[in-house]
């Protein structure tokens, strides 16, 4: 389940009070249980260009459900919204549970709270939708943002292997790809001065997306900082 950039910014349109809860989420690929036992104390502004989140614990245990804390700078459309919240904070939780204050259970609804900011959005969304599915439009936009860098986004999700990031989150995007094949370009014979069947040519070999050259070889698309991926 894939949520396109566009259906992205029409849902965050749609957020109201829960705007904070729902940009932080895409921006950082927080998981459920990182969002519920997440402190204030766990941003650091002192760390990074625009400061960095640390999310040490799930729900109550001391640990990620990746086994071990997951840092992550802090985007600059985040900052706006992080000074009005913590501004009107009434517990050291970020998200704490809105009658009784503490943590909330594991039972948080979050899942019901997107489908129901999708519908004011008008966006149709999967029937098995969950919250965690915005964490695939993170790795998603940011492995494209930033020239393909699978690795920053396999550590900024927490995963243990690139094979995990590819494998389950990466979302299959079909105008995306669409654009992509119709951004190609095919070099003539007339401007190589070989034909396609008799000019040799050399090995390509590629980690990161290629573009081609009028000259038929590949060369590696210049690589941007993570500071470029927005939803905005």
């Amino acid at each position: 389940m894939f949520l396109s950039r566009e259906q992205v910014a029409a849902i965050l349109d749609a957020t109201g009070p829960h705007r904070f809860l729902i940009l932080l989420a895409v921006l950082t690929g927080a998981r459920r249980g990182e969002l519920g036992g997440l402190r204030w104390s766990d941003f650091k502004f002192d760390e990074g260009q625009c400061g960095v989140v640390h999310f040490q614990r799930s729900w109550g245990r001391s640990t990620t459900k990746g086994g071990k804390e997951r840092k992550v700078p802090l985007h600059p459309a985040l900052l706006p919204e992080l000074q009005v919240a913590w501004q009107a904070a009434t517990s050291e939780l970020v998200f704490p549970a809105p009658r009784r204050g503490g943590m909330r259970s594991e039972a948080w609804h979050v899942a019901k709270l997107l489908r129901n900011i999708a519908k004011r959005a008008h966006v149709s969304l999967p029937s098995g939708i969950t919250f965690h599915t915005l964490r695939k439009p993170f790795v998603t936009h940011l492995i494209r943002d930033t020239g393909g860098d699978i690795t920053t986004a396999q550590q900024l999700a927490g995963h243990s292997t690139p094979t995990v990031t590819m494998t389950y989150y990466v979302g299959r995007d079909a105008a995306h790809h669409a654009s992509q094949i119709a951004d190609l370009q095919v070099a003539s014979a007339s401007a190589t001065g070989h034909t396609p069947v008799t000019r040799k040519r050399r090995p390509m070999v590629a980690t990161t997306p290629t573009s081609v050259k009028a000259d038929g070889y590949a060369s590696e698309l210049p690589r941007r900082m993570p500071s470029d991926f927005i939803f905005l």
